[in-house]
């Protein structure tokens, strides 16, 4: 929606460090891709995109309805088009799930491998719509995924031949979320700064607002303190406990946060707790057939 915003940003930023080399990546509908959108995807260094999908052609139009036209079918041409001009690109299409559509997943991606064979870095992927309890009404979880119900279900879809990234063992390699990272930020249009992109648009949650000069104005100390250092597990006595820890690291770090200081209740844990022997088994059974490949 705003590629030549993102061009501009680009060469502001390339022109103050043009002797560090770095790459991108974006999430989007993908719906007003063209072949300028891919000119300036490759000159800004997007090496990887996230597309989300939320289902069959019926339900995704309904969910990101445009009267009179086929936005599905817009985004899968429009797949094609990245992928002629920018092959190297990788497309994740990160399906969102929830208990209204997740039956459909199936049918889904078998639908993506056969129109895009032959093709390469075009991979479907699920992304679970989880119940939270921030800001909503209970109505509004009505149909979303908890804790037990996306691991089964992660479980159920690879047990049926579709694997995913979840059903893989966990990798080895710890990292942080951007939220406790101090050299890490997020901006919304109007200017206001954010640790967590998850919350951009509430404002509430900005730990302060970009001046005409560039520098953070209007910088709230409460707020950041919070975010930066709030969130730790190991100040939390049941995560230190926890024998998942080293797995999810303390889980979300804005859902840590919104349980301890504004009464909620999401559930940040690991969708390998309480399952972690079957996944054990997939990984087991996994190696096993890698090495007989060899």
């Amino acid at each position: 929606m705003a590629i030549h915003e993102i061009e501009t940003f680009y060469d502001k930023l390339k022109a103050h460090l043009s002797d560090i080399q770095f790459s991108s990546n974006i999430i989007t509908t993908a719906y007003d891709v063209t072949e300028e959108t891919v000119r300036i995807l490759k000159k800004v260094q997007i090496t990887s995109m996230q597309i989300t999908i939320d289902g069959m052609k019926e339900t995704h139009n309904k969910i990101k309805r445009i009267d009179g036209v086929d936005v599905f079918e817009q985004i899968m041409k429009n797949i094609e088009l990245l992928n002629d001009e920018y092959p190297e690109l990788h497309i994740v299409l990160r399906v969102n799930l929830t208990k209204a559509n997740a039956l459909e997943y199936p049918k889904l991606v078998d639908s993506i491998f056969e129109r895009f064979k032959g093709r390469k870095n075009i991979n479907p992927a699920p992304a679970f719509i989880l119940e939270k309890d921030i800001h909503i009404c209970n109505e509004c979880n009505t149909g979303l995924f908890n804790h037990k119900e996306r691991s089964a279900f992660i479980l159920d879809l690879y047990h049926h031949g579709y694997d995913s990234p979840y059903a893989r063992y966990p990798n080895k390699v710890m990292a942080e979320c951007a939220i406790r990272n101090d050299l890490a930020v997020a901006f919304d249009p109007r200017g206001y700064v954010y640790k967590c992109w998850e919350v951009i648009g509430d404002e509430s949650y900005a730990i302060g607002k970009i001046g005409d000069d560039g520098r953070i104005v209007e910088f709230n100390q409460l707020v950041y303190n919070r975010q930066m250092y709030g969130a730790d597990p190991l100040e939390d006595p049941v995560c230190r406990k926890c024998r998942y820890l080293p797995i999810c690291n303390g889980g979300c770090p804005i859902h840590r946060i919104q349980n301890k200081f504004e009464k909620c209740r999401n559930n940040y844990c690991s969708h390998y707790k309480g399952y972690l022997e079957e996944f054990l088994k997939i990984h087991i059974a996994r190696s096993k057939r890698d090495r007989s490949d060899k």
